[in-house]
């Protein structure tokens, strides 16, 4: 401040100047207690405004919504963001998170129709060989995944 004073040619002992705000502490809308950002607003209405949205909406989170191809998304407690509701379901019904090469697939091809009975679990882990010996080594390590076991050895000559 008194840099730009001096560059300035002004008094250097002059008082400075208290600044006065004209703005409310708070947004004006009614029944909104969040704190002012611009044009008598909090940053939820004036967003609002701006974009000519309903001033009036839930500033809450949605706990389901619909995705735009067509999927449920839902809010599970202790997870960051929304997860895909089918996926969630299958977790439930099998007691874990599932592995990131599963897949849930819809039986009846409706997404947003998730009960239990309309869904089945994929696997899309697969070797890239189509060789006999890899398939049979990459699906002895797939059911040692599951927890099953495999009965006698793999032959060697494959």
């Amino acid at each position: 401040m008194h840099y730009a004073r001096y560059r300035a040619g002004r008094d250097m002992d002059a008082p400075v100047r208290e600044l006065v705000y004209d703005h409310p502490k708070t947004c004006t809308w009614e029944g909104c207690e969040r704190p002012y950002y611009t044009k008598g607003f909090c940053s939820l209405h004036y967003g609002r405004y701006r974009h000519g949205i309903d001033m009036d909406k839930d500033p809450t989170p949605k706990e389901r919504r619909t995705t735009p191809e067509g999927y449920m998304q839902i809010r599970v407690p202790g997870r960051r963001r929304l997860i895909m509701e089918h996926r969630y379901v299958m977790e439930q019904h099998l007691g874990r998170v599932l592995f990131k090469h599963e897949e849930v697939h819809h039986k009846n091809g409706v997404k947003n129709d998730n009960r239990l009975g309309n869904l089945e679990l994929w696997n899309t882990s697969q070797p890239r060989g189509q060789r006999v010996r890899d398939k049979l080594l990459h699906y002895k390590h797939f059911l040692e995944q599951y927890g099953l076991t495999v009965s006698g050895q793999l032959p060697l000559e494959i």
